[in-house]
């Protein structure tokens, strides 16, 4: 059974926000969902040797023709909202707490 605190961690390793209240109904269905995948298991996958598998290919295209490096720098930069010079500031949404 999933422990309240194994909610707890999930919510945080997915930056939601799960109130003390929810807890027993996410457990529930944490429960439910666990159930439910839990079936694959029983299923009878065939044991094949002929399965083909389609050879790698690259997908990438050729860039014909590329934009020089640098011809829309300063424009991005004019655009920006916040800005430190040439570096552009953006909100921190990775925290190791």
């Amino acid at each position: 059974m999933a422990t309240y605190e194994d909610i707890k961690h999930l919510a945080t390793l997915a930056r939601i926000f799960v109130s003390e209240q929810d807890l027993p109904k996410l457990s529930t269905e944490f429960e439910s969902i666990l159930k439910y995948i839990g079936q694959l298991e029983s299923l009878a996958v065939p044991e094949s040797s002929d399965l083909h598998v389609p050879p790698l290919r690259n997908v990438f295209r050729d860039d014909k023709n590329p934009t020089p490096s640098g011809a829309n720098t300063q424009k991005i930069i004019n655009a920006f909202p916040k800005r430190n010079g040439n570096a552009l500031s953006v909100k921190k949404i990775i925290t190791h707490e």
